[in-house]
């Protein structure tokens, strides 16, 4: 298997990252809570799906948003896979929506079909689907730092259990359970065997004389049988016989029923023909006073649209007031614009006389209260002049009044003369229009009669035509009443017939009734035989079944008691098993442990091993310690060593697994000197896979690989660059 890419939205501190896995050796590299394993987290997750506590929605799904999800894609042998995974948040918890795999189409599934279709592509054992943990991924993908602590500092029991599970060895133990479970359960049978083989001979006998009972009532069946078959055929020629006349009655009811339908045919077309000569005489009559019509105008249509739009168009110049339409009114208009003319010169005088009184007036109030002196010039005035200057303004405004008189006077005139013409126009304007309007009026009524005459005309052809189709339909009905009589002349002659095929069947009925009264005796005794055959036959096999059991229940017992033997022995047995398969993997364990340990400690005075709790023992010398008391970089190197193990040992054991050419290494580093990092290059060669996957956030490691990832946290987000 081969990761080829990740894709992330709303998971943990990511918010929307796609991240490319290229090939060969690969880098994590970034600070500690950046989201390294939030992002292999995603991975497990686009994988398996949740697991309970283990790795719940509320951990992955971004807090503040609703959904998210993970799109994974991986390449096993060469075949491409996509696999994506959706979360919801709702008011109480975060749960799996239905998510898809992809390889050549697209398969929508729930979470657990997803899980058990990853399952059978990796090639996991089926049997695990169930469980939450994804124990082969666990202990040879992928396993977090601490979680690889716990399981070495785990108790036996829960060790060996895992070990057994991942490995399949924990069949034998529940062989053993199984095997002392089905030894208990036999101890019933074995007593209720006991009693079966009594009575043997007693009950041969009853079989024999069972036997011969039932082959006397088999032989007087087969003479029943053989006369209600005669009976039966004679009964079905008479039911044949019935049916046919029944068929022949039947069919002379239907030329009944055809006789009266023909003769109501033959009254209906009678006043069907009579309802079309009267509504054809009705169309003629109509036709007749059609023809005599006469046109009522010697004119068209299309003469009198003229002559109504050209009168619509003098109303609407007699309304706008237009020039063309009247001589009369031409001038009459052109007089009243005239006089207007004059009004408004009129009062511009008037307006202009009342400015020159005004400005009069204000000198002339100037002059009075000026005893000397000129009030325009400023010159100085003599009592003498002063008072002919006065005298000159009074006389000045007065001829000014006057004139402004005459002017209102003249405006008032022009205005009366401009009313009466104005009346005398819309006097004309209104003669115009109302003889516009009767000659509009008389052109409609010709046109609607015109309209009359012509629909009046059209109607008659389609009179004619009515009447011709009258004619053809008279014809027609005729036709058809002259076959309908010669029909119900035959039909009344079949029809002689009916009483004598009644009274046949009468006859025929009164030979059924007796034939069937002879098969329903026979069939009675039929059925009294076949009932004593039958319970002939049940005893027989009840007999017969009893024989059976008694003379299988001793090799039967023995067969139990020899089972129960083999059962005995499949405890100590598959116990033997278990413990040289144990063995031949802690061997094998051991080997690979150490090697893996002296690449990472060469110069240490450290052995290690595991004992058959496959519990890592460390000696120094030859003195025993304990795992806490390691220095940091001998606790990392033997959590490290031993996850190497394990992958490589699951690896060989179970065969099917598709994830062998994967691993992911978390945080492999912590506590190693400088000498140690340098192994881990040692340590990526030796595993020679097609992916590896380091989490680390130690500086150096970038020299070992072949990709880097750089994770970073920036405002709450991580982010992921390829460098």
């Amino acid at each position: 298997m081969k990761v080829n890419s990740v894709q992330l939205k709303n998971i943990r501190s990511y918010t929307q990252e796609q991240i490319e896995f290229p090939n060969g050796t690969l880098l994590l590299s970034g600070d500690i809570g950046h989201g390294k394993s939030s992002l292999l987290m995603a991975i497990e997750f686009a994988l398996f799906g949740l697991r309970g506590s283990q790795l719940s929605g509320g951990d992955l799904l971004r807090e503040g948003t609703n959904r998210g999800n993970v799109k994974l894609k991986f390449t096993i042998n060469g075949e491409q896979y996509t696999v994506k995974r959706e979360l919801t948040r709702d008011d109480s918890s975060v749960r799996q929506e239905n998510g898809y795999i992809k390889k050549d189409t697209k398969q929508v599934l729930s979470p657990t079909e997803l899980k058990a279709e990853v399952f059978k592509i990796l090639g996991y054992p089926m049997e695990m689907v169930s469980k939450r943990k994804s124990l082969i991924y666990r202990y040879t993908v992928y396993t977090p730092q601490e979680e690889m602590k716990k399981i070495i500092e785990a108790d036996e029991e829960t060790r060996l259990n895992t070990l057994r599970k991942i490995t399949g060895i924990n069949r034998y133990k529940k062989i053993r359970e199984n095997a002392s479970e089905v030894r208990k359960q036999l101890k019933k049978p074995l007593d209720q065997l006991k009693g079966i083989s009594r009575d043997l001979n007693p009950k041969q006998e009853k079989l024999e004389l069972a036997k011969k009972e039932l082959e006397e009532h088999e032989n007087k069946k087969q003479q029943l049988t053989e006369k209600q078959q005669k009976q039966k055929q004679e009964l079905e020629k008479h039911k044949q016989k019935k049916k046919e006349i029944e068929e022949e009655i039947e069919k002379l009811h239907e030329l009944d029923k055809k006789k009266t339908e023909i003769e109501n045919d033959i009254k209906n077309n009678k006043e069907r023909i009579q309802e079309h000569k009267q509504e054809k005489q009705k169309y003629t009559e109509k036709l007749n006073e059609i023809q005599e019509l006469e046109k009522p105008v010697d004119t068209d249509t299309e003469s009198i649209e003229k002559k109504l739009n050209m009168l619509e168009k003098i109303k609407e110049k007699c309304l706008k007031r237009e020039p063309g339409i009247d001589e009369e009114l031409d001038n009459k208009i052109e007089q009243k614009k005239s006089l207007k003319k004059e009004i408004e010169e009129l009062k511009n005088k008037k307006h202009s006389y009342n400015a020159q009184i005004k400005t009069k007036q204000k000198n002339l109030v100037e002059l009075q209260e000026t005893k000397n002196k000129c009030p325009v010039c400023g010159n100085k005035l003599s009592e003498k002049h002063r008072e002919k200057e006065i005298q000159q303004k009074q006389t000045e405004i007065s001829q000014l009044k006057n004139k402004v008189s005459q002017i209102k006077t003249d405006v008032k005139n022009k205005k009366q003369k401009t009313n009466e013409l104005e009346q005398e126009i819309k006097d004309k304007i209104d003669g115009i229009i109302k003889r516009a309007n009767q000659h509009i009026t008389q052109f409609k009524e010709d046109s609607r009669k015109l309209q009359e005459y012509k629909e009046k005309k059209r109607q008659a052809s389609e009179t004619q035509q009515k009447i011709e189709q009258k004619k053809q339909k008279i014809k027609q009905l005729q036709r058809e009443t002259q076959n309908k009589k010669t029909r119900l002349k035959k039909i009344k002659e079949q029809l002689t017939q009916l009483q004598q095929t009644k009274e046949t069947i009468k006859q025929v009925e009164q030979k059924i009734q007796e034939t069937r009264k002879k098969h329903n005796k026979t069939q009675k005794k039929l059925t009294e035989t076949k009932t004593n055959i039958k319970n002939r036959e049940k005893e027989i096999k009840e007999l017969q079944k009893e024989i059976q059991e008694k003379k299988q229940a001793d090799q039967l017992k023995r067969k139990i008691n020899s089972y129960r033997q083999w059962l005995e022995n499949i405890d100590s047995l598959s116990a033997t098993i278990e413990r040289k398969y144990m063995t031949q993997i802690q061997l094998k364990f051991n080997e690979i442990f150490n090697t893996w340990f002296r690449m990472l400690i060469e110069d240490s005075d450290l052995n290690v091993h595991v004992d058959q709790g496959f519990a890592p023992t460390i000696e120094r010398g030859k003195t025993e310690t304990e795992y806490q008391r390691l220095s940091g970089g001998e606790r990392t190197s033997v959590a490290l060593a031993y996850r190497l193990a394990l992958n490589r040992v699951i690896n060989q054991l179970v065969e099917d697994i598709k994830t062998k050419n994967m691993i992911i290494l978390d945080e492999p580093t912590d506590g190693f000197s400088t000498n140690q990092l340098d192994k881990i290059r040692d340590i990526i060669e030796e595993l020679n896979m097609q992916q590896i996957i380091l989490v680390s956030h130690e500086p150096k490691m970038e020299s070992y690989v072949d990709n880097i990832i750089k994770i970073e946290k920036k405002n709450g987000a991580s982010t992921a660059t390829t460098i």
